[in-house]
């Protein structure tokens, strides 16, 4: 079973995207918003049009936690 991995863009102020993991389920389009771990909090983000952060290490490397059922970001939006 091959482990997916998409961007989040996180409400925090840092100038990147952050990769995570999504081990069970769909993987969620750019737009979705998702529940992820930040340390030792959660936080909501929106998986994003970035490329994937391949040279990290698969143990840092924390999974996304819930898509939530709400509206996507258009890509409009995300533009």
């Amino acid at each position: 079973m091959t482990t997916e991995l998409v961007s989040v863009l996180l409400p925090l102020p840092f100038d990147r995207s952050f990769t995570y993991a999504v081990k069970a389920g769909p993987v969620p389009l750019p737009g979705r918003f998702v529940r992820v771990p930040f340390g030792p909090r959660r936080a909501i983000g929106v998986v994003w049009d970035h490329p994937v952060d391949r040279d990290m290490a698969a143990d840092r490397i924390k999974a996304v936690e819930a898509i939530l059922d709400v509206p996507p970001l258009s890509a409009a939006l995300r533009r």
